[in-house]
């Protein structure tokens, strides 16, 4: 390892898994994934309701709008709540079924790659490879593709650590997403 760079540990739990599953989730969709999908519900339903109408008139369509964005509107929230409040059910079966609970995960770091030591999905990822990277208040989410990530819990390792790693992501071009 070189003299830029560092390591630390942190150890899998279920609450800290959780959440950055949830952090991933609701970053992938923003408002203009919810509004596009909102209008393509509206669109799709109002279809459905005005076709099974009898309506012949300008006037007869308006309940065919008013259910069609409310359903459309319904169920984008509904995704909004899916990608904020889910995933627990999920990790707790992972975590269960690689015998992950406690264990521990290490990281070192240098300016040519992230080398992660932990049961199951341990690896080297050259920064040149690296998909991208974003971080919360809570969590810092390492890709090596778009959906695949290495999570860095805050509260788990130092503050120099968090500064020191995301530094170093952003000196040798990791791109933020």
């Amino acid at each position: 390892m070189s003299s830029v760079g560092g390591r630390f540990e942190t150890v899998y739990c279920e609450e800290n898994a959780a959440e950055a599953l949830r952090f991933h989730c609701s970053r992938q969709w923003t408002r203009r994934n919810y509004l596009i999908t909102g209008a393509i519900f509206s669109v799709t339903f109002f279809f459905i309701f005005w076709g099974r109408s009898e309506a012949s008139t300008g006037e007869d369509w308006v309940p065919s709008v008013a259910l069609s964005l409310f359903v459309g509107t319904a169920l984008c929230g509904a995704i909004w709540l899916a990608n904020r409040f889910t995933g627990k059910r999920q990790i707790q079966s992972w975590l269960a079924d690689h015998k992950l609970e406690g264990a521990v995960c290490r990281f070192e770091y240098d300016e040519d790659k992230l080398t992660i030591t932990d049961p199951m999905f341990g690896g080297e990822l050259k920064w040149q490879d690296a998909y991208g990277w974003t971080e919360d208040e809570n969590f810092i989410l390492i890709y090596r593709s778009p959906t695949f990530y290495y999570y860095v819990p805050k509260a788990s390792v130092s503050q120099s650590d968090v500064e020191n790693i995301v530094r170093l992501m952003q000196s040798v071009d990791v791109k933020k997403l």
